[in-house]
């Protein structure tokens, strides 16, 4: 796999591996700030970004953005595809919507698990410590107070981008953001979870106890350094409940069905 590069905000750290056979581009942005799910094999270019300011990909976003749709020209892209969970849900809401309005030319979507919609103005349903640090972090720094007040609402979609939230029906925080997103394309997809981390139904084979207790595991031991992981990790349903849908697909399988056959997209393998 070929290089391609851009200029992004200092603060975002980027990776993009190019498969010089596909024409379309998974954009993992995640919720952390190290890369998500960055082992994970996709079936096409998959372009890593993580923001080491925490603020939810609203700093510089417009050059975040233009620095996504030049690698995609480079590359000869005609499908971009932003993924998140969490923070990196609205991320990935944020971008898509930026992109598709400044080209045309591509196709840009996003699937977000879990994600926040609106964290300006400040957010009740919000309960991160990272978010708390960046509503007084943009008490101090005008920069990135203005580019919360300028993206931090991603709850109206425009009618080119095609969106799909997928979110645990029984967590009433995630489900309120979730149903405060509105756009022509917007699918909402409700699984029978309390958890706010349903993306880890889609890491592993969710029948398989021991893949399901080791994921939960490790989110749990990960918690240990990353304190927006805390108050999940304290979750005690989680295993149980990810047990107990049908069979899922993997994230990649997800990502595929998106980007080539997004008519007939379902979470569920059938099998």
């Amino acid at each position: 796999m070929a290089e391609l590069k851009a200029s992004f905000p200092q603060w975002i750290n980027s990776e993009f591996r190019h498969d010089e056979n596909s024409d379309k581009i998974v954009v993992v942005l995640s919720q952390k700030k190290s890369f998500a799910f960055y082992k994970t094999e996709f079936y096409s270019s998959v372009m890593h970004l993580a923001d080491q300011q925490d603020a939810y990909f609203t700093h510089g976003a417009p050059d975040t953005a233009a620095a996504v749709m030049e690698i995609a020209a480079k590359a000869g892209a005609a499908k971009v595809l932003f993924v998140g969970c969490s923070k990196g849900g609205f991320g990935s809401l944020l971008l898509a919507s930026l992109c598709s309005a400044q080209d045309p030319s591509r196709q840009y979507s996003s699937l977000c698990f879990g994600p926040q919609t609106q964290i300006y103005p400040e957010n009740p349903r919000v309960h991160f410590p990272s978010y708390k640090s960046l509503l007084q972090k943009a008490l101090t720094d005008k920069a990135i107070a203005d580019d919360l007040a300028r993206f931090g609402d991603v709850t109206h979609v425009p009618s080119s981008t095609r969106t799909t939230i997928v979110f645990g029906n029984l967590n009433q925080d995630d489900r309120a953001e979730a149903e405060s997103v509105k756009g022509e394309k917007v699918s909402l997809v409700r699984l029978p979870l309390k958890t706010h981390s349903v993306v880890l139904a889609f890491l592993v084979d969710n029948k398989d106890k021991t893949a399901v207790v080791e994921i939960v595991e490790s989110l749990r031991r990960a918690s240990a350094k990353q304190l927006d992981l805390q108050a999940v990790a304290r979750e005690t349903s989680m295993v149980e409940e990810i047990l107990t849908l049908p069979r899922t697909k993997s994230l990649p399988a997800l990502c595929r069905d998106l980007l080539w056959d997004p008519d007939h997209f379902d979470v569920y393998s059938g099998q």
